[in-house]
């Protein structure tokens, strides 16, 4: 996480998931999911992750202009993030 200046402030366009003193906050973010993929798959099933629902669309969008047949088996999911990971 990229901090400005010695006042602790998280620079714009990063996300601050803690806040001093306090527990760690839950972060939504949207993962691109592919369904073709095996749940054992080294990958995992999320192809990509974004903060906004809108660049998760894009994503797939660009996908289905590219190659159509992968893109019929990407879907969204929002998640829960936190720090240390998925919950």
């Amino acid at each position: 996480m990229a901090r400005s200046g010695q006042n602790g402030r998280v620079s714009r366009g990063h996300l601050d998931i803690t806040r001093r003193g306090r527990h760690p906050q839950q972060v939504h973010v949207y993962a691109v999911i592919d369904d073709s993929l095996s749940p054992t798959s080294p990958l995992g099933d999320a192809l990509e992750v974004y903060v906004r629902c809108e660049d998760a669309e894009r994503f797939i969008e660009e996908v289905r202009g590219d190659e159509p047949e992968l893109a019929k088996d990407l879907r969204i999911e929002e998640r829960k993030l936190e720090a240390g990971g998925l919950s």
